[in-house]
Parts: C-alpha cells; structure tokens; sequence
C-alpha cells in the first residue's frame, strides 16, 4: 500500500507540475509565441531543400558516369557505391524532412492554443498534456516541461 501511495503522491506532484507549466505558457503566450515564430522560422528555413536539389543534381552525375562505364565495360563498383550512398543520404534527408513538418505543426498547433486560451487552467486535462506536452525531467530542485513545440519551462519544486 505505501508504494501505491508513493506513485499516487508522484502522479499528484506531475499533474500539478503540469497545469503549473500550461499556466506559464499562457501567462507568458507574447514571449512564448515570439519563442515559437522564432523556431517556426528555424524549422522553415531549414536547408533540406537545397541539399535535396545537390543530391539529385549528384545522383544524374553519377548515374551517367555509370552508363559510360557500362557502355565502355569499364569497372562500375565505386560509382555503384556512390549512388547507393547518395541513395541513403536522400532517405535521412526526407526522413529530418518529415520530422521537421511535424515540429512545424506542433508549432502551429501550440502557438493556435496560447492565443485562444482567455484563462488559466484550474484541473489537469489529460487530452491537453498528451497533445502539447513531450516529457517531464524530474531534477532534485525542479522539474523541466518540455512541450512538443521545442519549448522547456522549468517549474521549481
């Protein structure tokens, strides 16, 4: 029973610590909402495009060098290499692709949230931590909220 009370008392303090941290967002949404433009602008200005662009524009190189070396039967194994490797950076390209659109909706989606909340939140509501929320780092002084949207709020004990 005193474990169960233990998990009680710590799921208690989290949820706290979490209204707690909601409530600074939007107690502080000008700041925070310049944070989250700022980040929105990092994320937008990312240079995957252009190395999207270099990548393909190397791949053609080295697809043509390939077709003179089998034409010329001439050993393709290095060019063959290259593309395979050209083919792999393409993929962790559109992979930071990818989570960059997701970091960029968050964004959105958390910088919508503190301009229509009028007032602070009095109760936890599972469905707001779960959706702007990605973890809480528990320190001996404090806790760190990070939110989806990139942003730390540290919440003294």
């Amino acid at each position: 029973p005193e474990a169960c009370d233990a998990e009680t008392i710590q799921e208690d303090d989290l949820q706290m610590v979490t209204v707690r941290a909601i409530n600074q967002a939007v107690q502080c949404s000008e700041p925070m909402l310049k944070t989250l433009q700022e980040n929105l602008d990092e994320v937008i200005n990312s240079e995957t495009e252009k190395e999207m662009i270099d990548i393909a524009n190397e791949l053609a190189v080295q697809q043509e060098a390939l077709l003179k070396a089998t034409r010329a039967k001439q050993p393709y194994d290095d060019i063959a290499d290259a593309i395979e490797a050209l083919r792999d950076r393409k993929q962790k390209v559109l992979t930071e692709k990818a989570e960059t659109e997701g970091r960029k909706l968050r964004i959105d989606e958390l910088k919508t949230f503190l301009s229509q909340m009028p007032q602070e939140i009095t109760e936890y509501d599972e469905q707001i931590v779960r959706k702007y929320i990605e973890k809480i780092t528990v320190y001996d002084e404090y806790y760190d909220v990070e939110f989806k949207a990139g942003i730390k709020i540290k919440i003294k004990k």
